[in-house]
C-alpha cells in the first residue's frame, strides 16, 4: 500500500510558461497514484513555492562575486604650454589587478608608465593589506557567503515541507472523495430497503396486519434516508472540486472524477513510539529549518562582535620602476637592482561604540531566543509525532471495533426482519435496526478512511512521508 516514485519536479521549472489550469487528461475514475502524480506536476502553488530555492541560489552567488578578481585600467594624456614658448607634451598608462582575500585583506597587483620628459618611466608594483582585528579572518569574512548558503538550504527545505503539506491535502481528499463514494452506496441500498419495507408496510396495512401509523413511521424513514443520500452527494461533489483544484484543474469544469482505489486498510504496523519522536528530531523539516536560523545567528554574532574591535591593518608595498629615453629601456629597467619599499600599520577605532554594543548585544539575545525556540519546537515535535502514532493505534483499534459492531448489526437485522415478517416485530423496530445497521455500515468505512489518514499524519509528523512514498525533489 503506498508505494509510489516520483521525482518532483524538474517540469516545474517551466511553471509559469504552463496555461493557467492543467490541459493533461484527467480520467473520471482515477487511483490515488495518478492524482497524487498530476497534483504534483500541475498544482499551482507548489509551481511558485519551486521559485525560492533558486531565487535564494542566485543571492548565494551574489555572495561569493565578494572575492573575484578585479581589474582595472586607466590611460591618459596632457598638453602643457608654458609663458616661454615651451611644450610639455606627457602621457600615461595604468593597469592593476585585484584580488580580495577571504580572510580579510586584499592584494594588488600594478604595471604604470609615464612619458614625461625629459624621459619615460615604468613601474611594477605589488601591495598587500591585511586587517589585524576588525575584518580579520574568514569566519567575518565569509559570513555573508555562509548565511546565503543556509538561506538556500532553509528554502529547499521550506519547500520540501510544502511538498510534504501537498501531499497530506491530496491524500486526504482522495481517500475522504473514496469514502463520500462508499456512503452513497450504502444510503443507496439503505434508501432501496426503506422503499422496499414502506411498500411491504403498505401492503401489510392494506391486509389489516398493521396499524396505520406504521405506514407513516416507514415514510419518514425513507425521507430521511433520501436526505442522507443528497448529503453525501453533496459531500461527494465538493471533493471532486477540492481534488480538481489539487491538480489544478479548473473547480467550475464538469469533469467527472471518481476514486479508483478501494479503502483498503494498511496492515503494516505502526513504529514504536520512541522512534517516532526520534524520527521527528532527526527529519522534520520544520526543525531543520530552526537548527539553521540558529547557525544563522551564530554568524550574526561573530559578525556582531566584529563590530566591537578597533580597526588596525597591516600594510606593504613593493615595487620596481625603471626609467629611460625609450618605453622599452624602461621597462627593462624594472628589473634593476633599484626598487622601492613601504610598510606599516593603519589604526582607528570609534569612542563609546554603543551602537556596536547594542548590536552585539541584539545579536546574543536573539541567538539565544532561536536556541530557546528551537528547544520548544523539538518538544512539541514530538509530543505531534507521538499523538500521531497513538492516533493510527486508535484509527487501527476503531477499525476492528466497528467491523466486529457491523457483524452484529447484520445479524440483528436480519432477525428483526424475519421477526417483523412473521408478525412479532412492529416496523419502528425494524427501521430501528436497519438504522442501526446503517450507521455501522458508515462507521465501518470511515474507520478505514480515517486509518489511512492517520498514518499518512504519521509519516509526516515525523518527516518521512516523502521517503517513503518514494518522492524526490529536484533543483
Amino acid at each position: 500500500m503506498l508505494k509510489h516514485a516520483f521525482a518532483v519536479l524538474a517540469l516545474l521549472t517551466m511553471a509559469f510558461a504552463a496555461p493557467a489550469v492543467c490541459e493533461e487528461a484527467i480520467p473520471q475514475n482515477i487511483s490515488f497514484d495518478d492524482a497524487l502524480s498530476l497534483s504534483l506536476k500541475n498544482n499551482k502553488s507548489l509551481a511558485v513555492q519551486m521559485f525560492d530555492p533558486k531565487i535564494s541560489l542566485t543571492k548565494e552567488t551574489i555572495e561569493k562575486a565578494a572575492f573575484d578578481p578585479a581589474i582595472s585600467a586607466e590611460a591618459g594624456g596632457s598638453r602643457n604650454k608654458s609663458a616661454s614658448g615651451s611644450i610639455d607634451n606627457r602621457s600615461s598608462e595604468s593597469v592593476e589587478l585585484s584580488q580580495k582575500l577571504r580572510g580579510g585583506g586584499e592584494v594588488t597587483i600594478g604595471l604604470s608608465s609615464d612619458d614625461a620628459s625629459p624621459g619615460n618611466s615604468a613601474r611594477i608594483g605589488v601591495s598587500l593589506s591585511a586587517p589585524l582585528l576588525q575584518g580579520a579572518g574568514s569566519d567575518v569574512n565569509l559570513a555573508g557567503v555562509r548565511q546565503a548558503a543556509l538561506n538556500t538550504e532553509s528554502s529547499r527545505l521550506e519547500l520540501r515541507a510544502f511538498v510534504e503539506s501537498l501531499v497530506e491535502q491530496v491524500s486526504n481528499a482522495y481517500w475522504d472523495m473514496a469514502l463520500a463514494q462508499r456512503e452513497i452506496k450504502i444510503y443507496e441500498d439503505s434508501l432501496a430497503l426503506a422503499e422496499q419495507q414502506l411498500a411491504e408496510t403498505e401492503t401489510m396495512v392494506d391486509l389489516g396486519s398493521l396499524a396505520e401509523i406504521e405506514t407513516v413511521a416507514a415514510r419518514a424513514e425513507t425521507a430521511l434516508r433520501e436526505q442522507a443520500l443528497v448529503n453525501a452527494r453533496s459531500r461527494l461533489e465538493t471533493l471532486r472540486v477540492k481534488m480538481l483544484r489539487l491538480m489544478n484543474a479548473d473547480p467550475a469544469s464538469e469533469t467527472g472524477l471518481l476514486a479508483s482505489d478501494e479503502l483498503v486498510s494498511p496492515t503494516d504496523a505502526a513504529p514504536d513510539i520512541s522512534m517516532v519522536a526520534d524520527n521527528a528530531i532527526k527529519n522534520r523539516p520544520d526543525l531543520l529549518r530552526a537548527r539553521l536560523a540558529v547557525e544563522r545567528g551564530d554568524i550574526e554574532v561573530v559578525k556582531t562582535k566584529n563590530g566591537l574591535l578597533p580597526y588596525l591593518s597591516f600594510f606593504v608595498t613593493l615595487g620596481g620602476t625603471g626609467y629611460s629615453d625609450s618605453f622599452g629601456d624602461a621597462f627593462g629597467g624594472m628589473l634593476s637592482d633599484a626598487y622601492d619599499a613601504r610598510a606599516g600599520i593603519s589604526y582607528s577605532a570609534t569612542l563609546g561604540r554603543a551602537a556596536d554594543k547594542a548590536r552585539f548585544a541584539a545579536a546574543e539575545l536573539s541567538l539565544e531566543q532561536t536556541r530557546a525556540s528551537l528547544e520548544n519546537m523539538e518538544l512539541l515535535a514530538r509530543e505531534e509525532a507521538v499523538n500521531a502514532r497513538l492516533e493510527v493505534e486508535r484509527a487501527r483499534g476503531q477499525l476492528a471495533a466497528s467491523e466486529a459492531a457491523l457483524e452484529l448489526q447484520k445479524e440483528k437485522l436480519r432477525a428483526e426482519t424475519e421477526k417483523f415478517r412473521i408478525g412479532k416485530s412492529t416496523a419502528i423496530a425494524l427501521q430501528q435496526a436497519q438504522r442501526d445497521h446503517l450507521r455501522a455500515e458508515v462507521d465501518s468505512v470511515s474507520a478505514a478512511a480515517d486509518l489511512l489518514k492517520a498514518r499518512v499524519s504519521l509519516l509526516r509528523a515525523q518527516g518521512v512521508l516523502l521517503q517513503n512514498m518514494n518522492i524526490a525533489i529536484i533543483d
